[in-house]
């Protein structure tokens, strides 16, 4: 049975949001196979009041959903914390114009589509971003709240 992993039309809001970007299908299978492992990392290490959103470009004929696809732990991950995993797909003209991940992060179209909670003050709304490319230590004295308490603009993973 097919099953397309696209988003539902819910709008849930979060007190922080751990955000990653997924543009293309990855040219080797193995960074594909990542993503499971990717989310529970981030899954598991940030605060309960958080929620995971996954910006993707679907076009119809493969390139993110692909990737998506190919991974049936990540499709059971999404089945087991549907209010805590979000998709959420991007514009094919906002991916158009920014082909790479630094330049979609500074578009006001990511930053509007943020779940944040519209009841949070600004000082309670917090965003991480993360890539493929790192991980969050489990075994570290330090958590994401004890970072978030420092009340830093920004906190995230190099893209």
């Amino acid at each position: 049975e097919e099953r397309s992993l696209l988003p539902s039309k819910r709008r849930v809001q979060f007190k922080g949001v751990a955000a990653t970007l997924m543009l293309n299908n990855p040219k080797s299978k193995w960074f594909q196979r990542r993503y499971t492992t990717m989310i529970q990392n981030v899954l598991f290490n940030i605060p309960t009041d958080w929620g995971i959103q996954i910006f993707y470009f679907y076009t119809g004929n493969g390139k993110s959903q692909s990737g998506l696809d190919i991974s049936p732990g990540l499709t059971r991950l999404i089945d087991t914390f549907p209010n805590r995993i979000i998709l959420t797909t991007i514009p094919p003209a906002i991916v158009k114009s920014n082909h790479k991940p630094k330049q979609l992060w500074t578009t006001e179209w990511i930053w509007d589509n943020m779940l944040l909670s519209n009841n949070a003050t600004d000082d309670n709304q917090n965003v991480l971003t993360f890539t493929g490319n790192g991980a969050i230590c489990s075994n570290s004295l330090t958590t994401i709240n004890d970072i978030v308490n420092l009340h830093l603009d920004y906190i995230g993973m190099p893209s």
